[in-house]
């Protein structure tokens, strides 16, 4: 009897902490609800994992449990550091970070951007700190619709990549697109992600992830909400 495919839930979140305002707040997720987040799943016999057994998973070179999920955050805010990490730390959960490397300066480990949308994002530094417990992965800085002719783009998949794999010394192979957009042709972009030695790359959207049968450049994400969720069926 064919075994079934492994489940991926995959979770994905911003800031961590309560928004200063009424604007934007779905960008925020209270550290409350990101814990009870990950209790209900656990409670219902998720088991956590990180890039690396995701990447093994999908490479066919280690199983997977059959229901896991995988917790990511983009853009590397600083309010990470406030609850997020240290909490992912003691609870030796591990965690994906997708980093937009042109918002970090390597000098001052910390900036802040000119968007009143965004707050100080974690610098190198921070991350070198928590590499061996989270699992920082480049996201970089492409065009809002990704286009496989341009060579801004082809630049920020490559250059994002290298720049923390030299700072971090770690192997980058998980790529997030910017919102959420594979672009025009989603196909050519696979195929130059495999030839820069990307292994998988996530949007939004969708459900759960079905190892095998879910295209792995075509990644779904659940975007998280600032409720409790029920586990996914």
């Amino acid at each position: 009897m064919k075994r079934p495919a492994s489940e991926i839930a995959v979770l994905s979140y911003h800031k961590i902490g309560t928004s200063p305002g009424s604007w934007e707040s779905w960008y925020y997720v209270p550290q409350p609800v990101l814990e009870a987040h990950v209790r209900t799943l656990i409670d219902q016999g998720w088991e956590a994992v990180g890039a690396r057994q995701l990447v093994a998973g999908l490479r066919g070179t280690a199983s997977l449990p059959a229901r896991s999920f995988l917790i990511t955050f983009d853009d590397a805010y600083r309010s990470l550091t406030t609850g997020a990490l240290p909490w992912l730390i003691a609870k030796e959960l591990p965690a994906v970070v997708f980093v937009a490397t042109d918002y970090i300066d390597v000098s001052t480990s910390l900036i802040a951007t000119s968007s009143p949308r965004s707050d100080l994002r974690l610098g190198r530094s921070a991350q070198a700190e928590r590499r061996r417990s989270i699992d920082p992965i480049s996201c970089g800085e492409p065009p809002r619709v990704l286009d496989t002719h341009d060579r801004r783009t082809a630049a920020e998949i490559r250059d994002s990549r290298m720049a923390i794999e030299e700072e971090l010394g770690i192997v980058v192979d998980l790529l997030a697109y910017p919102y959420g957009d594979p672009g025009r042709r989603p196909a050519a972009l696979a195929t130059r992600l495999r030839s820069e030695r990307y292994q998988a790359a996530f949007g939004y959207g969708g459900g759960v992830v079905q190892l095998g049968a879910d295209d792995p450049f075509l990644l779904p994400r659940i975007a998280s909400e600032r409720t409790p969720i029920s586990a996914p069926s």
